[in-house]
Parts: C-alpha cells; structure tokens; sequence
C-alpha cells in the first residue's frame, strides 16, 4: 500500500470546499458526503496510484506530470506520484481550469 500525503495548499482548498458548503447549506450534510467520497478516493490510490490517466501540462515553460481522479463529478484530486500518493490540489470543476496552480 502506498502512502497518501497531502499538500499545504491541498488541504487548503479542501477545507474551504467543505467550509463554503456547510455555510451555503446551513447543514454538514454535503460536506460529510464529499469527505466520505475522499476518504474513499484515498483508499483507491493507496492501493493503486496508477488508476487515472497520467497527463501533461507545461506552465511558465516548465512541463510537468499529474494524475487526476474525479470525485462526485464536481470536484477533483490532482496527485502526483512519487515515494508516496501526493495530493497537489483538490479542485473544484466547476471553476475555471487556468485558475488551477499544481
């Protein structure tokens, strides 16, 4: 199994998500069901990181690797694959992509 880590500004976008949603409901129940989904996302790349398509992207001329994985068709974990799982962004997709910074 591998190792799961999470970013700084991974866990940051991630925490607001669920905070906007509590606000904006007036309830945790979404919330609970995105982290619900995560922790379940979590379990699928600790025993295979390689699930998702890994892509290429080239921002400021400077090309990189990612992996993606789409949770409750809103929301991604962008991830990375090195000694361990790293998750670099959790993504909101409704937002716009050029926004997104890995």
């Amino acid at each position: 199994m591998w190792d799961v880590r999470w970013s700084f500004e991974a866990e940051s976008q991630y925490i607001d998500i669920l905070s906007f949603w509590i606000e904006h409901n007036f309830s945790n129940t979404y919330s609970q069901k995105i982290m619900k989904a995560v922790e379940e996302a979590e379990e699928t790349l600790s025993q295979n990181p390689y699930i998702a398509e890994e892509k290429e992207d080239c921002k400021n001329g400077i090309y990189f690797k990612y992996r993606k994985i789409v949770i409750l068709r809103n929301f991604s974990l962008i991830y990375i694959v090195r000694e361990a799982v790293e998750i670099v962004a959790f993504w909101d997709n409704r937002q716009d992509p050029q926004k997104l910074e890995i």
